[in-house]
């Protein structure tokens, strides 16, 4: 099978978790690790299981993921199956009730990759956050292990 990871990160985390998932794949797979842009686009057509991530950045993927999966044409998921992740804080490490009352109404990135894989047409296995420790990192202990886990177990 020919997996496909594709990313956006900012202070490295999702670099991390993203890298976690391609290297657990790798045991008996073709996989490909890609940041967001041409040549990742490219590639969606060649893939049979897709996973795509970004960090949570106001309730929502980055920029650079939100044009990514903006400019894909209406029919490039047709059919394949993918999955979204993120990484997003730690709530257990955020103190203000009002934050963590927004957040979890607001969403995360993942919701929103996953609306924009299913509007392409991918057939979606539930998505995946990996915890962070503050707003820059690092990423939460156990969270690389679990990354690697999920990888395996979907494909």
């Amino acid at each position: 099978m020919k997996v496909l990871v594709i990313y956006d990160s900012v202070y490295g985390n999702t670099q991390k978790i993203a890298g976690a998932i391609a290297g657990s794949a790798r045991q008996n797979h073709e996989v490909t690790l890609l940041r967001v842009g041409p040549e990742a686009a490219a590639a969606i057509a060649g893939a049979d299981y897709i996973f795509i991530g970004a960090p949570t950045q106001a309730f929502a993927p980055t920029k650079p993921m939100k044009e990514f999966l903006a400019a894909l044409p209406a029919n490039a998921f047709n059919g394949k199956r993918a999955v979204a992740f993120d990484t997003r804080a730690n709530l257990e490490t955020i103190n203000s009730r009002f934050f963590r009352k927004i957040i979890d109404s607001a969403g995360y990135a993942e919701k929103h990759i996953s609306q924009q894989l299913r509007r392409l047409g991918a057939v979606l296995d539930p998505s995946q956050g990996f915890l962070v420790d503050g707003r820059e990192g690092p990423l939460t202990p156990g969270e690389l292990l679990r990354a690697e886990e999920w990888g395996k177990k979907l494909v």
